[in-house]
């Protein structure tokens, strides 16, 4: 039966209401191929494939309180897949340049938040298919697990039966109350917005998860900005995407024996010493005890997955880590950084910070926006590490050589990094405020190289 509005989640509700002003927050990722593609295959395969997920067949109505999803009867696909066709792919300046170009137009509001670029190098016989989704759609987790149900495990077709159940059914009446609670707590938060050091006295009237989200909000609120440790210019509205090459996870997994360290903490370490090397380079690391990043943490309960799992959604919360850019020795800087992430996991924010966004999304759009200027002020950018495939994985017949993500930046923060696993490597990907950071293959090429650093300590161990 067809499904013609749904209300939205709190949370999807706030993605939403963070569209304006400024860039909206829309997720971009690209698979790369060595080969080309059957561009039929590739239309035939996103009709099968997206299309039965309600998400991609429409879109959203309204910015204040609760949004809805609306089915939209005109969907034209020609719109939301396009293809054309590149040469010299191989030069990363100008792939940089057409990705960060791709990423910045615009989604049409009136249709379904999505689209596709299929690209087709026609001299090197290389391709990539660049896509990007609107954040209320849902987070890296739901992408990531959207991204298995859409690939095979070999060249040739799998046919997958995908389940289409509405990712936010509720028992009747639950929907209501649901909608009560955040209205309150979007009461609260809009005192505190305005008044962060009422949050004591918040806390003194609501109950203790409302109390511990209200007093969340005001901890962050309260904070002094970050931006003045790192980025001098204001902040704009263009954004610059780079990447890295694949790194081995084998070298990764060493390090992490070498260091008694975690994947993350290893990805987070590289990440620390390219901005450090950074800040060197611009002269700009004096009396810069740290940065202040938010780490996205997902916030599902463990559950079993399979085929027909995968529920487009946002369940994250966030942290809040300061990467200690003033360490010069790399063993002290993940030493240093496996201990801040330990604490953070002990860390019960993340659940609070959730309930806030879902209570946001209920409030009036501007009352979003607002707290959303006023928590970029506060950090220096965003960093995720997403965990993908572990295998090879083909799409359309053609087998994926990498697979790249790029996160949202609200207007405010000046850089995202994010790190995807796929088939024993993880790239990692970066996008700038071009104001803030003009240059951001500089740092991933500063990442990169601290990569060697570690490779070397390790080999020196075994000495």
């Amino acid at each position: 039966m067809e499904k013609h509005a749904e209300t939205m989640s709190g949370i999807d509700s706030l993605m939403l209401a963070l569209d304006h002003p400024g860039p909206s927050p829309v997720i971009s990722g690209s698979f790369a191929f060595d080969s080309t593609l059957d561009f039929k295959r590739i239309e035939q395969l996103v009709k099968d494939r997206l299309l039965c997920h309600d998400r991609f067949t429409m879109r959203p109505t309204g910015k204040t309180g609760f949004a809805k999803w609306k089915t939209d009867k005109d969907m034209d696909l020609g719109y939301h897949l396009c293809r054309m066709q590149i040469s010299d792919s191989g030069c990363k300046t100008r792939m940089r340049a057409l990705f960060s170009e791709l990423a910045a137009a615009p989604l049409d509001p009136f249709r379904p938040l999505w689209k596709i670029h299929y690209i087709e190098d026609v001299e090197d016989e290389k391709s990539f298919v660049f896509f990007r989704l609107h954040h209320c759609m849902g987070d890296g987790i739901s992408l990531v697990r959207l991204l298995a149900s859409i690939t095979d495990d070999n060249a040739g077709t799998i046919n997958r039966r995908v389940d289409n159940t509405p990712p936010f059914g509720r028992p009747e009446g639950s929907g209501q109350r649901g909608r009560k609670a955040c209205d309150f707590a979007a009461k609260k938060i809009k005192t505190i917005v305005e008044d962060p050091a009422h949050a004591t006295k918040c806390a003194q009237k609501v109950g203790n998860a409302l109390s511990e989200t209200a007093m969340t909000v005001a901890r962050v609120l309260m904070l002094p900005p970050d931006r003045k440790h790192f980025f001098e210019e204001n902040p704009g509205t263009e954004r610059l995407l780079a990447w890295s090459d694949p790194l081995p996870l084998e070298d990764i997994k060493k390090a992490c024996v070498r260091f008694n360290a975690t994947v993350n903490d290893i990805v987070v370490a590289i990440t620390t010493a390219g901005l450090r090397r950074y800040l060197l380079q611009y002269g700009d690391l004096e009396d810069k005890p740290s940065l202040r990043m938010a780490v996205p943490v997902n916030i599902r309960p463990p559950e079993p997955e399979g085929e027909g799992d995968v529920r487009l959604n946002n369940e994250f919360g966030f942290l809040l880590a300061h990467l200690p850019v003033f360490i010069k020795d790399p063993v002290r800087r993940i030493r240093r950084v496996h201990g801040i992430l330990e604490k953070l996991k002990q860390s019960s924010e993340a659940s609070a910070a959730w309930a806030g966004m879902n209570a946001l999304g209920s409030a009036p759009a501007e009352v979003a926006r607002k707290t959303a200027l006023l928590f970029a002020e506060k950090i220096t950018g965003i960093i995720s590490n997403v965990p993908g495939p572990g295998k090879s994985l083909y799409f359309a017949g053609g087998r994926l050589s990498n697979i790249m993500f790029w996160l949202p930046l609200i207007k405010g923060m000046g850089i995202g990094i994010s790190a995807i696993s796929y088939d024993n490597a993880i790239s990692m990907g970066i996008v700038t405020d071009s104001r803030m950071v003009p240059d951001p293959e500089v740092i991933i090429g500063h990442m990169e190289e601290e990569f060697g650093v570690l490779l070397a300590e390790c080999r020196g161990q075994k000495k």
